[in-house]
């Protein structure tokens, strides 16, 4: 690793700035904000399962709020998530990238932070997305994110060809239908010797509905090789070349 590793701003991570921010996005009070980002998780999943999120998954993502709740609390919380994308949004520097699944955004503000050349932050058209709008200019990045409204259906997205340096997809694919289909997308907006930073866990529970159980068999090291087959270099378990 070349890149120094990106100074950050002292309020980024702080959980007061952060529930401040989404209390102003949901017009809602500080208490509220505070109440649901406790209980996030579990409202997530429950929510999935009374409006039946795996029969209608992307209306699901797209009228949910509950996500902005649940992902602020875990980056705010987790240490070595807050490690993991300042170490990615690190190598981002003079780079054309791709946050695929962007959420709130989190790595598309710390790689403007970086200096990246062009950053693209891609998710289904949603309130999370809305969201992640709202706090890019909260943190004072403007117009240096262009966000992309994903489509439905994944042969229905068109993204540049051979285009990005590296292109970044944490914990995505275990949440889509045909995530062989999203890789090899994926593959095709890659530049030879581009980069495809990811994590993911396909493990299927209550506590995780969202992580398709049709998606279980990708499990351990049968993901990494389903990469192979579309032709990425595997360089680690969560690092892969084209």
């Amino acid at each position: 690793m070349n890149n120094k590793l990106i100074k950050v701003q002292d309020n980024f991570f702080n959980r007061n700035n952060r529930e401040e921010i989404i209390s102003e996005f949901k017009k809602i009070p500080l208490s509220e904000v505070r109440t649901k980002m406790k209980i996030a998780t579990q409202n997530i999943a429950r929510e999935w399962k009374y409006n039946k999120g795996n029969e209608n998954i992307n209306t699901f993502y797209s009228q949910t709020d509950g996500y902005i709740f649940e992902l602020e609390d875990w980056h705010i919380s987790d240490k070595m998530k807050q490690a993991g994308m300042i170490i990615l949004s690190s190598q981002t520097k003079n780079k054309r990238i791709l946050e695929y699944g962007c959420g709130i955004a989190d790595t598309s503000i710390l790689a403007s932070l970086s200096g990246a050349k062009e950053i693209h932050a891609l998710d289904l058209p949603s309130i999370t997305l809305d969201y992640a709008r709202f706090r890019s200019k909260k943190f004072n990045i403007n117009n240096q994110i262009v966000f992309i409204e994903s489509s439905k259906n994944i042969n229905d997205l068109v993204l540049p060809e051979k285009h990005y340096d590296i292109i970044i997809a944490e914990d995505v694919f275990e949440h889509v239908e045909h995530p062989i289909s999203h890789a090899q997308k994926i593959y095709s907006a890659l530049k030879y010797g581009g980069k495809l930073y990811f994590s993911t866990e396909f493990i299927h529970s209550d506590f995780h509905p969202m992580h398709l159980k049709s998606n279980e068999k990708f499990h351990g090291i049968s993901w990494l090789y389903e990469l192979e087959k579309i032709g990425y270099k595997i360089k680690s378990p969560c690092e892969a070349i084209k």
